[in-house]
């Protein structure tokens, strides 16, 4: 009985060391803070939107060792109606990809749209590069109760695979935002 009592109570203790710790989680991650839209010449709708990058100290840890950080920027054009669910009129998303270049001693952002990649000195310079998100919504008539939801998640399987059952237990990994909307502003 005394063995049976003392592997339940190491059991417990491994389950209880497993549970997310709670309290300054909220220090990391992404958060949306302004949007704003504009036509084109074109006549095409032009989202500009601002997000605010808050790494962990593993991610943070993570991408200083070569390890390439990546995000889905999601993003729904909503036209609300009264009874049935909101109409998605547009929808897409942006791939985004952080990483250190060891050999260039500079970081590497990719924007999935583009292949080409901007370097950068500093963690910070491109995380505020990272920041900035201009996306062409395209042409469509805007009605007053259309906005804009928006939600940057952390692709935790784009990581190693000896890094990710930490990615799926630690909250320092949980860099995702929630979906924030935005009423569309002619």
């Amino acid at each position: 009985m005394r063995a049976y009592k003392s592997v339940a109570k190491a059991v417990l203790m491994s389950v209880i060391g497993l549970l997310p710790i709670s309290g300054g989680a909220d220090e990391y991650g992404v958060r949306v803070y302004s949007v704003e839209f504009s036509r084109s010449a074109e006549q095409t709708w032009i989202l500009n939107a601002r997000l605010d990058f808050r790494l962990s100290p593993a991610a943070t840890d993570a991408v200083l060792h070569g390890v390439p950080l990546s995000w889905q920027v999601k993003l729904r054009w909503l036209k609300s109606r009264t009874f049935w669910w909101d109409e998605i009129r547009a929808e897409k998303t942006i791939p985004l990809t952080l990483q250190y270049q060891a050999l260039l001693n500079q970081f590497a952002v990719r924007r999935g749209d583009k292949p080409e990649v901007e370097m950068f000195a500093s963690l910070n310079n491109a995380l505020a590069e990272m920041s900035r998100l201009q996306v062409n919504l395209g042409t469509g008539s805007v009605g007053t109760e259309d906005k804009i939801a928006i939600k940057v998640v952390f692709d935790r399987e784009a990581l190693p695979t000896p890094l990710r059952p930490e990615a799926w237990l630690s909250q320092q990994w949980d860099l995702s935002s929630d979906w924030s909307v935005w009423p569309f502003q002619k």
